[in-house]
């Protein structure tokens, strides 16, 4: 369950051709957000090919976190924080790269100022 999670996961946020899934230029916000819940009702993946893409996953989120926004409109940030939060609760979650770790506290500062 949680390497088919991984691998659907990794297929939405890698891919730039769900033009039938996008929401105001997020791929699938609803459909991330569901896997990254259901990746933290499990332990880490024990598997490293598996814990490697899911950590590929987590950096691009945190990546394009920070790209500046493609539109205006209150729908495409509430999308993209959406998928953002929820990458952080699992990196949260999981608490074994120190790497995320620091680069999620530091988006989270972000909004505090």
């Amino acid at each position: 369950c949680v390497s088919l999670a991984v691998s659907r996961l990794s297929r939405i946020v890698s891919s730039t051709d769900l033009k039938d899934y996008m929401y105001y230029f997020i791929a699938a916000p609803w459909l991330s957000v569901k896997l990254l819940r259901l990746l933290q009702s499990y332990s880490q993946p024990e598997d490293s090919a598996v814990y490697e893409r899911l950590k590929e996953s987590l950096e691009t989120i945190l990546n394009r976190a920070t790209d500046p926004p493609k539109s205006k409109k209150i729908q495409h940030t509430n999308a993209k924080n959406a998928v953002l939060f929820e990458a952080i609760n699992l990196i949260i979650h999981y608490d074994s790269d120190a790497a995320l770790m620091v680069r999620s506290c530091n988006l989270l500062g972000g909004f505090l100022n």
